[in-house]
């Protein structure tokens, strides 16, 4: 909310009072209690003006998210809402979407009744109602995925995934990792000159850094992820007590439920030289490193920050099980 007024407000303090003074009015005296006394970095926020200010930096690294925020606000959703609607509305369309590509590969009646199972569990359902990038970014990386694996088209692929970095910065390492793929020997999926994938590799890099430059962050997002909740300031330390707490965080996630299916398909391959050949395998693993190397920089199982890994990696399988005639679908 705040940086969606700081578009248009430049006084910090300005920019404070409107931002609390809408939670105020808009939000029940409990939440408001909440989001202003629960902890010591939310009445920090709260009292401070300088130190609320400076947080900014951390949420105008998403600068499409932000200006959607702005937008809705503008014409005339209450400030609160504006952060909301855009995860609402998403994940509608995400399982919109998911049977459009499901009933490709499947009987529509089987496609949507996986599909409605799927949007029924706990990490969609949660996902809609935060006021976070996490839906808006899914979605488009969804539909990125539908344009390289069902129609082999790079331009729409990266079209997409830029958009989703200007949502979540994050995705970046995403779209990074998928032009490396592409370059190994035996990638000839898409018939791509190296060069494009360098080029494009660079394009990627440069938006990441206009991205940090612009909301001024040299690094804090990563810091105040290892420190948040943390009773000290050291970014290491607590970068080590995050990664191991992740075992501990299976018990909250969804994460093993779904990661079940794609390893299901790759227990049903038959030979390790298939991995090599076959696209949906590729694709899986491809999402698997993916998944490992953001843990590693970013220790958290969240089910947010990976909804449509999940939804693709399932696509992706139901392809493959159809391929082998596994099951009748």
């Amino acid at each position: 909310m705040g940086s969606a007024v700081s578009l248009a407000e430049k006084n910090i303090d300005s920019i404070h009072a409107q931002t609390y003074r809408a939670l105020q009015l808009e939000l029940p005296a409990k939440d408001f209690q909440t989001l202003t006394g629960s902890s010591e970095y939310r009445r920090k926020s709260f009292s401070d003006a300088a130190f609320f200010h400076e947080q900014l930096k951390l949420y105008l690294v998403k600068p499409l998210y932000v200006g959607v925020v702005f937008l809705l606000w503008k014409t005339g959703f209450s400030l609160s809402l504006g952060t909301l609607i855009p995860s609402l509305f998403s994940t509608i369309c995400i399982g919109l979407f998911i049977f459009f590509w499901m009933q490709k590969k499947m009987k529509p009646m089987h496609a949507g009744i996986l599909n409605t199972l799927i949007m029924l569990s706990p990490p969609f359902w949660d996902v809609a109602r935060y006021a976070t990038p996490d839906a808006l970014g899914g979605l488009l990386v969804l539909i990125a995925f539908y344009f390289l694996v069902e129609r082999k088209n790079f331009t729409a692929f990266s079209v997409l995934m830029i958009a989703g970095m200007l949502i979540r910065i994050d995705l970046a390492l995403l779209f990074l990792l998928t032009i490396i793929w592409l370059m190994f020997p035996g990638r000839k999926f898409l018939s791509l000159a190296n060069g494009v994938l360098i080029t494009s590799a660079t394009v990627v890099v440069v938006i990441a850094v206009v991205e940090l430059l612009f909301a001024g962050n040299k690094g804090e997002s990563l810091t105040a992820f290892y420190n948040f909740g943390m009773d000290n300031t050291d970014a290491l330390s607590n970068y080590f007590r995050k990664f191991t707490g992740l075992f501990p965080q299976l018990r909250y996630t969804f994460f093993t439920v779904f990661l079940a299916v794609p390893m299901m398909t790759l227990l049903f391959t038959r030979t390790l030289s298939e991995w090599k050949t076959n696209f949906n395998v590729q694709v899986i693993l491809l999402l698997f490193s993916y998944t490992v190397t953001r843990l590693v920089l970013f220790p958290s199982l969240e089910d947010r920050f990976f909804i449509a890994e999940y939804l693709i990696q399932v696509i992706v399988s139901v392809r493959c099980w159809r391929e082998r005639n596994l099951f009748t679908v």
